[in-house]
């Protein structure tokens, strides 16, 4: 994984290129003001894509009013494939100080997060 500035990365996996942007860069390019849900799985680089998504702006805010990631073993504090990142405690304290409500998906409900 090669960074190149902050938003655009090359991304090399058995030979094969990817090229890769912020969420906000993107929706920017491509007139997208509003989305209706947003669905991350990233295999642990939530972190990254929710960073990507710029929630400090209030446009972004708006443009990514709801959206879903996901929890588990391969998220970016635990797994040492990653690097040093956000936990998930300073996630979830990230995405509440911008004014979020959290909540945990079950099986019939969702659960909100406190």
């Amino acid at each position: 994984f090669v960074t190149e500035g902050t938003t655009r990365a090359n991304m090399l996996k058995q030979g094969a290129t990817a090229s890769v942007q912020s969420m906000a860069t993107w929706c920017d390019q491509n007139g997208v003001d509003v989305t209706r849900y947003v669905v991350i799985d990233v295999e642990g680089f939530e972190s990254k894509v929710i960073r990507g998504m710029r929630l400090g702006e209030e446009r972004n805010q708006k443009r990514f009013s709801a959206f879903q990631f996901e929890l588990g073993g391969t998220w970016a504090g635990m797994d040492p494939r990653h690097g040093k990142d956000w936990s998930q405690r300073q996630m979830a304290d990230y995405l509440t100080g911008m004014g979020y409500d959290l909540f945990m998906i079950g099986k019939h409900d969702w659960l909100k997060v406190d």
